[in-house]
């Protein structure tokens, strides 16, 4: 008896749906405006903080901006979809440029001298 390959069967459910949501804020912002959109895991789960950056309401406050992103991505994504999106946030430029600072780690500069400080130790028990 031969027995047959199964084929695998492709999850779709695992794929982050970073079209739809693009088209969903496409639809939402004004105009002639630009946007990004940055997608970064989260520490819990396998969820995504989606991160959108445009210039657009720059002078409204931020729960008016994520409130319209907000209700265009749920109209647009089934509920598993949206069960993979931990947090959404909508900010200008220099808004998410210091959001970016803030986190990225501080550099850690590290003595040269430490290498042979132990060196000298290890010649001296010998």
């Amino acid at each position: 008896m031969i027995a047959k390959a199964k084929k695998k069967k492709k999850n779709s459910s695992s794929k982050f749906p970073r079209a739809k949501i693009t088209r969903a804020v496409e639809r939402v912002i004004p105009n002639g405006q630009k946007f990004h959109m940055h997608v970064s895991n989260s520490a819990i789960g396998k969820m995504k903080v989606v991160r959108v950056v445009t210039p657009a309401w720059k002078s409204q406050p931020a729960a008016f901006r994520i409130t319209k992103v907000l209700t265009a991505v749920d109209n647009a994504l089934t509920s598993r979809e949206q069960g993979k999106i931990l947090r959404v946030s909508v900010l200008t430029p220099d808004e998410y440029r210091t959001v970016v600072e803030h986190a990225s780690p501080a550099r850690v500069y590290v003595s040269h001298r430490a290498p042979a400080k132990r060196k000298a130790k290890k010649r001296r028990r010998r």
